[in-house]
């Protein structure tokens, strides 16, 4: 453990991860790349003592509440954040999660186009597969090393996609199915977020690389249908703060 951290005590690494990160927004899409690129230039102009941006970028797990038998469709998220320090304990944190996904796995009621039918395949796999643009505003608690945050989470739905696979019983041949149904789902979602962190270099600051996890339970309903449908989501979340360090000690 001590070994962890002295690594990411190092300049060097800060700058390495930045690349990388900066690397894969690039041949993710233009949207992150540009949210990416703004946050690297912003980051280092306005970074203070009680003011800092960074990225995140996280492992997720996105689940549909009231679905029987689904299973968690794991994926990726990418976004910003901007924190502001009120005392010494207390601070304000916005995010944006450029990409701030949703949906599950294994779904059943899906229905085929004629003249294909379910009973005709074995090895079904359906899922929705949603994509947000999501706002998450907390307000934090944090000690030295731990920080806890609460708050509502707004999201503008810009992708929306069922995906059927299957494999004919009597040919073999494997079918791929994908169906855009944003006209079906509702543009905006909304809910509460929670957060936990851990700073790797606390005696940094705001400026400290750290760890954590969020949970979002949505409450608007996902469908247009006025089912009872809802988002959650998991995140494993990376952050790493962008910026001039010497500003800020």
């Amino acid at each position: 453990m001590a070994f962890f951290l002295f690594l990411f005590k190092t300049n060097l690494m800060k700058k390495q991860i930045k690349i990388l990160i900066l690397i894969a927004s690039i041949t993710i899409s233009k949207q992150v790349y540009s949210q990416a690129l703004w946050i690297f230039i912003l980051g280092d102009k306005v970074s203070t003592e009680k003011f800092q941006m960074g990225m995140n970028l996280s492992a997720a797990s996105t689940w549909i509440n009231q679905i029987d038998n689904s299973t968690n469709r794991i994926t990726w998220a990418f976004g910003g954040f901007a924190e502001w320090k009120l005392n010494k304990h207390w601070s304000f944190q916005p995010e944006m999660i450029m990409k701030s996904p949703g949906g599950a796995h294994h779904l059943s009621g899906y229905e085929l186009s004629p003249p294909l039918k379910e009973e005709d395949f074995k090895n079904i796999k359906t899922s929705i597969k949603l994509t947000y643009f999501s706002i998450p505003i907390y307000i934090k608690f944090k000690t030295k090393y731990i920080g806890f945050g609460l708050g509502p989470q707004f999201g503008l739905l810009y992708r929306a996609t069922t995906v059927f696979e299957g494999e004919e019983i009597l040919t073999g041949k494997h079918h791929e199915i994908k169906e855009n149904i944003i006209t079906h789902t509702n543009n905006f979602d909304y809910g509460l977020s929670t957060m936990f962190e851990y700073y790797l270099v606390p005696k940094k600051g705001l400026m400290s690389m750290r760890i954590g996890i969020k949970y979002y339970y949505g409450f608007g309903d996902i469908s247009t249908n006025n089912n009872t449908n809802k988002n959650s989501t998991l995140l494993l979340t990376f952050a790493i703060p962008v910026g001039d360090e010497t500003k800020t000690k």
